[in-house]
């Protein structure tokens, strides 16, 4: 090729590279596009698989699902199917110890043949379609699929400072109490727990330091409570027994008090309503949300794009 005279536009090798190039493109970024939409893959949903999405609604629920809920059944159902011929294109399957794993005990099982070669019992497993049908070999594989994406998914300062500010209501400091008690065991004391209780109100009262000191029985979980939430109290006191102290004199012993654990005189020490946390304060739970958001959106966008390149094909009669 010579490009002497100025006249390299017109060599024919420069020609064929250049047609090769846009060739190239056109099938990268149009080709395959143009064949997913004028001739999708069908997946087909037989009458079998459908009573058994029907089934598996009325086992989980007791009743027939409605068209909006079968339409979801049929959607799940869909977008499993293109997670799975997916995670084929990419042989997944070829690769995955549990996959291989399950398939050659499942060949063994059947063959009752603990010396036959893994890779033969394997192969013999995906020429009868048990890629298709094992229950534990789909899962694995739809969520491998699904992984894949979501561990595409990355999110910056600045998306989590705007996710926290749009969700701000939902990142709340609950209640705070602190207080100090005395325990009265029902199990040393039997009935007169709380007669004992009301007998030591009167000398904690007058700030008695030997009733200070020796009042009560000993408590797994102590004498002295810094703030603690509301909630945590109600999991370890009972509901009544932290409603009766919100009630309490500030500052000052009373009760008794019942919970399950027997009675107790209590001095409330404070209560830090409830209000808006910081983002440092919620950090890790407020990551945690942004990226099980961001990675279902992912996912769900990824499919809505796979979505392209398939057709469902229902039973006759059925509508989606």
């Amino acid at each position: 090729m010579s490009f002497v005279g100025g006249r390299w536009w017109r060599e024919p090798l420069l020609h064929f590279v250049l047609l090769a190039a846009l060739a190239g493109l056109f099938q990268h970024f149009w080709l395959d596009e143009l064949v997913a939409r004028w001739w999708p893959q069908e997946i087909e949903l037989s009458a079998a698989e459908l009573n058994h999405l029907r089934a598996q609604w009325r086992s989980e629920t007791g009743r027939e699902p409605n068209q909006q809920e079968l339409t979801a059944s049929l959607q799940d159902f869909f977008n499993t199917e293109i997670l799975l011929r997916e995670s084929r294109k990419l042989g997944l399957h070829l690769h995955d110890s549990v996959v291989s794993q399950r398939l050659i005990k499942n060949m063994r099982f059947l063959h009752q043949d603990e010396q036959a070669d893994a890779q033969s019992l394997f192969d013999a497993a995906m020429a009868i379609g048990m890629l298709d049908t094992d229950p534990v070999v789909r899962r694995r594989l739809t969520q491998r699929m699904r992984y894949r994406i979501e561990s595409q998914v990355r999110v910056s300062e600045q998306d989590l400072q705007a996710y926290f500010s749009a969700h701000r209501d939902d990142w709340q400091v609950p209640t705070q109490i602190s207080f100090e008690q005395r325990y009265f065991s029902a199990d040393r004391r039997a009935d007169a727990a709380r007669q004992d209780a009301q007998h030591a109100l009167p000398l904690l009262l007058a700030n008695d330091s030997a009733a200070l000191a020796s009042a009560g029985d000993p408590f797994l979980l102590g004498e002295q409570f810094a703030p603690t939430a509301q909630s945590k109290l109600a999991s370890s006191f009972g509901q009544a027994f932290v409603d009766q102290l919100l009630k309490s004199p500030l500052g000052q012993w009373s009760g008794p008090i019942s919970s399950a654990y027997g009675e107790h005189l209590v001095k409330l020490q404070g209560i830090q309503p409830a209000h808006p946390a910081k983002l440092e304060q919620v950090r890790p739970q407020v990551v945690a949300a942004l990226y099980t958001q961001t990675e279902r959106a992912a996912v769900h966008e990824q499919l809505q794009r796979w979505h392209k390149r398939y057709r469902l094909v229902l039973p006759q009669g059925v509508t989606q």
